[in-house]
């Protein structure tokens, strides 16, 4: 998946600070078009997601749980963050 942009605010910023994350690993992450993305198919009607799982800068294997804010150009909003 080619993420164009990656949505961030004091929300969600705070909430990958208090999961010990940085910003910068989290874009490293979500930038990477080579790394593996799997959507998650939610039946609910809420907005699509997706689990993207990559290597950051420093090294940490991370995956990334995203919803999709549009869809073409591929904008997303990370929700939350694992070490995998």
């Amino acid at each position: 998946m080619q993420v164009t942009l990656v949505v961030w605010d004091d929300a969600n910023e705070d909430e990958f600070q208090a999961l010990g994350f940085s910003v910068e690993e989290i874009n490293d992450v979500l930038y990477n078009h080579r790394n593996d993305t799997r959507y998650i198919d939610e039946s609910d009607g809420s907005l699509a997601l997706c689990v993207t799982v990559g290597v950051a800068r420093t090294g940490r294997r991370i995956a990334v749980k995203c919803a999709f804010v549009c869809g073409n150009p591929v904008e997303v909003y990370p929700v939350t963050a694992r070490i995998v």
